[in-house]
């Protein structure tokens, strides 16, 4: 798996993921629907001053530009292209580690997890011809749920990254007293 990069800009994520070892390329990606969200359960954990959330997104699309050149499965890939992704029914699971500090709340770390229901993939332009193309992306989308599987890691690491950010400012107007235990 290789490196992944991003920002999140008014609620759109911008990605540009490497995957495969060089043999494949996503970039450009605008992620849609993230802030569409329910918060399913907030929890505090005051003795390790860490916020769990739990969120539930009924879906996500991603858009955004490709180039690949090597294999899926064992059949040789080629193309560039558009490249479309609604993934739904996604429930993501934040636990951001916070600290005092002398000006306040910093945070130290956040960790995540998600998993969804359904992918669907398309990629314009497989091979240059539009029936082989077809076909491979319905073999893309009959194996979904691997290809998510081998992207996870690296959009786990890459995504907290980015939820860290838009974190930091968030919580600069959270009073320091939030971390202290409620009396009994």
């Amino acid at each position: 798996m290789g490196p992944v990069g991003g920002h999140c800009i008014q609620g759109f994520l911008l990605l540009n993921v490497v995957l495969f070892e060089r043999r494949s390329l996503i970039y450009n990606i605008t992620a849609n629907g993230l802030g569409n969200y329910t918060v399913k359960n907030i929890d505090v954990d005051y003795d390790k001053q860490a916020v769990t959330l739990k969120l539930h997104a009924d879906k996500i699309f991603l858009d955004g530009l490709y180039e690949i050149d090597g294999n899926f499965l064992i059949l040789p890939v080629k193309g560039q292209g558009q490249m479309n992704l609604n993934y739904t029914e996604v429930d993501a699971i934040l636990i951001a580690n916070l600290q005092r500090t002398a000006k306040g709340i910093s945070l130290s770390n956040i960790d995540m997890d998600f998993d969804g229901k359904d992918i669907d993939i398309f990629l314009d332009n497989l091979l240059g011809d539009k029936e082989v193309s077809v076909a491979i992306n319905n073999l893309i989308n009959d194996n979904s749920q691997e290809i998510i599987k081998e992207l996870k890691p690296a959009l786990k690491v890459k995504l907290g990254e980015s939820l860290k950010n838009i974190f930091e400012n968030i919580i600069k107007e959270v009073p320091i007293d939030i971390l202290d235990k409620p009396s009994k």
